[in-house]
């Protein structure tokens, strides 16, 4: 038996590759301790009572990930994975005794039981045809996670898209046995039974796409609602949001999904981020998701290169005319080694090598914008989701875009901007008014 400390990046999502690894290991027989990084010095970790110690890094916890290696890396050998080590694997090698590439449980199981000794980069070319969370009692002890309402389940591997910001469109190409591959509903439906013990509410499926598979989501559909009857989140692609899939979600029990829509523009989608759906396909997916009442949440990223500020007041606008229960905004990070990470740097938007981008993704803009636009767009991402709510939100997203937005410019702007609409004024009206 080995003992093993796996530590990843703090998310209000449960840490489901972290759990996998957990469950695979405990299920062989060895003894694994997780933590986020975050909790690390609270926590007072003996590091030297482990034999291995691994992280889980993204970009932007990266730095302080790898200074926590090297802190303690004479204390244990050291394992990399997560998303992190897909571009920057040799970078990772330098702080560690082994690198792995890709999913890693059965890599992992190797380092750990000696199989695989000399140290080096390492990956699986093959992707898991099923991987059973059996039990989460380690990640449960503490008392906060147990008794968190909501708990998240993982349907299947791989995503069939490969939109430019995404790590998964750098796997596809390498992994070429890397695809869309859904678990079986069985062992769907037995992990889901596992969580009904614990406090649960609502079940959060966390697939990057949910339910592209008709057969698979008809066959989920009944034995969900048989045996589960529990509401149910998922992400989903708005342009595969037809009729008859929606309705197999709201039969199983769906609540609410999020989508994706990055940027109002058509052309932005297609030739910038690979996303190939039109206007006209959001808003029929949208009609189809209120026609059996589910609720939905938007995503959407600000301060894309080519673009404008008018650009993410368009999409604002566009959200304003959605009316999302959500509209949630992040602001693009050029990750290195994704194509539009790669576009980034050879058209002089970006010359980093990720080390300034931060730990989460609403911040700042690290593209080579002017400062005023990088302003402009931390501004908007800050009010972004308040103002999708109101009818003339966009103008009011223009208008504070130019201040500093302090309580007291959100406040008079916005009070403006109702009592305009609750008078039916245009702008020229407005101003003759006041």
């Amino acid at each position: 038996m080995k003992k093993i400390l796996l530590i990843y990046n703090y998310t209000v999502v449960e840490p489901l590759g972290i759990l996998v690894l957990t469950d695979y290991l405990q299920q062989r027989g060895h003894q694994v301790d997780i933590s986020d990084y975050q909790s690390l010095e609270r926590q007072n970790f003996n590091f030297g009572s482990y034999d291995f110690v691994g992280f889980s890094i993204l970009a932007g916890s990266h730095n302080q990930m790898l200074k926590i290696a090297d802190q303690i890396r004479n204390k244990a050998k050291i394992v990399i994975g997560g998303p992190y080590t897909i571009s920057f694997s040799e970078e990772c090698k330098k702080h560690a005794d082994f690198v792995v590439r890709g999913f890693g449980e059965r890599i992992l199981l190797k380092i750990v039981e000696g199989e695989i000794k000399d140290g080096g980069i390492y990956s699986e070319s093959i992707a898991p045809q099923d991987l059973f969370i059996s039990s989460r009692e380690t990640f449960y002890q503490n008392e906060k996670r147990r008794n968190n309402p909501i708990k998240n389940i993982i349907t299947g591997f791989c995503c069939p898209y490969q939109c430019t910001y995404c790590y998964n469109s750098i796997v596809q190409k390498e992994f070429t046995n890397y695809r869309y591959n859904p678990r079986p509903v069985d062992s769907v439906i037995k992990e889901c039974k596992t969580l009904l013990k614990y406090p649960l509410k609502l079940i959060a499926f966390e697939d990057d796409t949910f339910g592209v598979n008709l057969e698979w989501m008809k066959e989920f559909t009944e034995r969900y609602k048989r045996e589960i009857n529990l509401p149910f989140h998922c992400n989903i692609r708005i342009e595969l949001a037809t009729d008859e899939r929606i309705k197999l979600f709201k039969e199983a029990g769906c609540l609410s999904v999020t989508f994706s829509i990055e940027s109002a523009s058509e052309k932005i989608r297609k030739e910038l981020l690979n996303r190939h759906m039109t206007n006209e396909q959001i808003f029929a997916g949208i009609e189809v998701l209120r026609k059996y009442g589910i609720t939905f949440r938007t995503q959407q990223m600000l301060g894309l290169p080519t673009t404008t500020i008018q650009d993410d007041l368009d999409l604002l606008k566009m959200n304003c005319q959605i009316n999302p229960l959500v509209a949630w905004t992040s602001i693009f990070s050029p990750l290195r080694g994704t194509p539009i990470g790669e576009f980034c740097a050879k058209e002089g938007y970006y010359d980093g090598n990720n080390d300034d981008i931060a730990d989460n993704l609403f911040s700042h803009s690290v593209l080579n914008f002017p400062e005023k636009r990088k302003k402009q767009i931390a501004v908007l991402n800050k009010v972004f989701t308040i103002l999708a709510h109101l009818p003339r939100g966009y103008e009011m997203g223009e208008e504070l875009m130019e201040t500093d937005c302090t309580m007291e410019d959100f406040y008079k702007i916005t009070k403006s901007n109702l009592y305009d609409e609750m008078y039916n004024l245009d702008k020229e009206s407005a101003r003759k008014t006041r």
